[in-house]
């Protein structure tokens, strides 16, 4: 199964408003590696979130 991109941005965007909703600002977040069946055989990114409080 291919991800699909807008699927990606969406999940972004639910992390970041999430992150908003307990306080945190200024999030950046940097998607760093995706690969090919590597979470319970399914494709998976990895990121890197910064945000202050």
């Amino acid at each position: 199964m291919e991800t699909d991109v807008f699927e990606e941005l969406a999940k972004r965007y639910d992390t970041e408003d999430r992150l908003s909703e307990v306080g945190f600002i200024s999030t950046d977040i940097r998607t760093f590696h995706h690969g090919n069946r590597i979470f319970m055989n399914q494709d998976a990114s990895m990121f890197i979130c910064n945000s202050c409080k």
